[in-house]
């Protein structure tokens, strides 16, 4: 259920295995992932906002920032085009969805 309606997704299977990976490196369940997704996404269609998602997670942690605090060694100085975001433009859907875990991550009681 997602937004409190039954629902079925059709996604790639890397598409799942990288939502799966995003939830382990988040600490958020694929039922939180999706509801994030799902009150984030605007018109476009639950699928594809899913692929955006999974796609921008990945593409962010290829910049040289991300590439730095993944702890992957240096990027060469050829590959200047994959810098990070600029702070200054407007929140990203991606950015949104971080936020949305982010929050949900602090009020979640705590194990133990």
């Amino acid at each position: 259920m997602i937004g409190g309606r039954r629902t079925s997704v059709r996604l790639e299977r890397e598409i799942w295995l990288a939502l799966d990976e995003i939830c382990l490196r988040e600490k958020a369940t694929l039922h939180r992932l999706c509801g994030a997704i799902d009150a984030q996404r605007g018109p476009s269609g639950r699928s594809s906002a899913m692929r955006v998602l999974a796609i921008g997670y990945f593409r962010e942690a290829a910049t040289d920032i991300g590439h730095q605090q993944a702890g992957h060694g240096p990027l060469p100085a050829a590959d200047s085009h994959l810098r990070a975001p600029d702070p200054g433009r407007p929140r990203s859907f991606l950015a949104a969805i971080q936020a949305d875990l982010a929050r949900h991550a602090k009020h979640r009681p705590s194990k133990g």
